[in-house]
């Protein structure tokens, strides 16, 4: 993460206290968005991903290996948190462990170029994800609204 984050007190001992407590939060905002858009991509079995002109769809194989490489990603950086808060944690392990992940991340990005590229080659490994039409997510609502409608009425 660089100079822009304190990796912990030792590293950069003139962090204030704040400075650290923002870094870690931030950084635990970006680890928790990162494992939501990788659940997206294991549920529905696509990814947006942004690339310089639009939005490109992952779709299949594409997309589980997208989700894989950004589980891995927050799992990465979840190590500068872990190193950071725990005393127990040895910086060696974290290191190690991160540069695992980053490995694995960008073997993630490699295959899923190759997979995009040759389409056709890899199209019976096709996967639609957990759940390719979203409605059972929403399946709860209308008992849920009903319940809620109750304390709407005068008494």
């Amino acid at each position: 993460m660089g100079q822009w984050s304190a990796l912990s007190a030792a590293a950069n001992p003139a962090a204030s206290a704040e400075q650290q407590f923002f870094h870690s939060t931030g950084l635990g905002v970006a680890v928790a968005i990162l494992l939501a858009y990788a659940l997206s991509g294991v549920l529905f079995g696509y990814l947006p991903v942004f690339v310089l002109d639009d939005f490109a769809m992952l779709r299949g194989t594409a997309a589980w290996l997208g989700s894989a490489g950004t589980t891995l990603l927050a799992l990465g950086w979840a190590t500068h948190l872990v190193q950071r808060h725990w005393s127990s944690a040895s910086a060696a392990a974290c290191t190690t462990f991160r540069q695992v992940c980053y490995v694995a991340v960008a073997t993630c990005v490699c295959v899923i170029v190759l997979t995009e590229v040759s389409g056709g080659a890899l199209s019976r490994l096709r996967w639609s994800g957990l759940a390719p039409a979203s409605e059972w997510l929403f399946a709860p609502l209308p008992w849920v609204w009903q319940q809620l409608l109750r304390w709407d009425r005068p008494k």
